[in-house]
C-alpha cells in the first residue's frame, strides 16, 4: 500500500481561490469545490424554465435574423461588384439594388426591436437570481467569471459535501464532455439546429 499521489486525493473547500485554486496549482490535487448557492440557482432555474424557454426561443430568432442579415449584405456587396464590372448601367439595377437595400433597412429595424425585447427580459429573468448580480454561473448568456473559475479549476462542485455520500467511494468521475464554441457548430451540423445543440 503505497502513498496516496495528489491525483488520487479530492480536497473538499468552499473557497475558490484559498481552497481549490491553490490545491490544484501547487499540490495536484483533484478538487471539490462547494457552492452553498447552488441549490437555489437550480431551484429558480427549475421554476422559471417556461421563461429560459421563452428566452432561448427569441434568441433563436435573433440568431436566424443575423443570418439572414449577413446573407442579405453579403448579396448586396455581390450586386455591387457586379454592378462595378459592367461598363453600361441595366434599367432594372436601380431597382434591384433599393429593393436589396430596403430589405436589410427592414430587417436591421427588426432586429434592433428583437434585441432591445431580449435584452429587457434576459434583465427581468436575472432579475430573479439576484437583483444586481443576476444567476451566479452566468453574465448573460456567456459564463460568469466564476464560472470560468469553478470550470478551470474545481474537478467537482456540489452544494454540499453531504452529497458525496451519496455516491460510491471508488465512483469516478468524468466531464460529460468538454466543447469549445466551433463545437456547438458541429453539433448544430449533426442535429440541423444550432439550438437543439446542448448550450
Amino acid at each position: 500500500q503505497g502513498e496516496l499521489g495528489g491525483s488520487r486525493l479530492l480536497y473538499v473547500g468552499d473557497h475558490v481561490y484559498a481552497d481549490i485554486v491553490r490545491s490544484k496549482r501547487s499540490l495536484g490535487w483533484r478538487t471539490c469545490l462547494i457552492v452553498p448557492e447552488l441549490t437555489r440557482e437550480l431551484a429558480l432555474h427549475r421554476r422559471l424554465k417556461k421563461d429560459r424557454q421563452e428566452l432561448l426561443r427569441l434568441r433563436k430568432r435573433q440568431y436566424l435574423l443575423e443570418r439572414d442579415l449577413d446573407q442579405l449584405f453579403a448579396a448586396r456587396q455581390r450586386l455591387t461588384g457586379q454592378l462595378l464590372q459592367r461598363t453600361e448601367p441595366h434599367s432594372e439595377d436601380a431597382g434591384e439594388e433599393q429593393g436589396l437595400d430596403d430589405r436589410i433597412d427592414s430587417l436591421a429595424a427588426a432586429l434592433k426591436v428583437l434585441r432591445v425585447e431580449v435584452r429587457q427580459r434576459l434583465d427581468g429573468f436575472n432579475a430573479a437570481f439576484h437583483p444586481r448580480w443576476g444567476q451566479l454561473f452566468k453574465a448573460g448568456f456567456q459564463e460568469s467569471r466564476i464560472a470560468k473559475q469553478i470550470k478551470d479549476y474545481a474537478c467537482l462542485y456540489t452544494s454540499r459535501a453531504s452529497n458525496l455520500g451519496l455516491v460510491s467511494p471508488i465512483r469516478p468521475f468524468r466531464p460529460i464532455r468538454d466543447m469549445m464554441p466551433h463545437d456547438h457548430i458541429l453539433e448544430a451540423d449533426a442535429t440541423d439546429s444550432l439550438f437543439d445543440a446542448p448550450m
